[in-house]
């Protein structure tokens, strides 16, 4: 439902560059924790069982906790986009993104701006 309610007050494109623009913030700070992960474990290695490594494998395993949530919800935003996107030409006059939402629910029922088709978007 929650796609349904932002494109109708958003529009289709803008609804869709945020979701990007969110997806891609998320993919960012996946990278960076990737980083420093690595710079973690390389700082562990020289001093294997002491309180310094032990502070550090527990900030590593935070880390990559962060690091494996940022890469779920990229993959989660882009395929949902991606999904709306691929149903959200008109079969009837092959317009791209501009539609309006009749309703509200998993199903988002939308009609074409030009032409006034209406198919489910699900």
């Amino acid at each position: 439902m929650e796609p349904a309610r932002s494109i109708s007050k958003l529009g289709f494109r803008r609804w869709y560059e945020r979701q990007l623009t969110e997806g891609f913030a998320w993919l960012v700070t996946c990278l960076l924790c990737a980083v420093l992960i690595a710079a973690g474990i390389e700082s562990i290695w020289p001093r294997l069982m002491t309180w310094h490594a032990v502070a550090m494998l527990a900030f590593v395993y935070v880390v990559g906790m962060i690091c494996w949530y940022a890469l779920q919800r990229f993959l989660m935003l882009l395929t949902r986009a991606e999904h709306v996107a691929s149903r959200s030409t008109c079969a009837q006059c092959a317009t791209n993104g501009r539609y309006e939402v009749l309703s509200e629910s998993a199903a988002m029922r939308v009609r074409c701006r030009k032409c006034a088709h209406e198919w489910t978007i699900t």
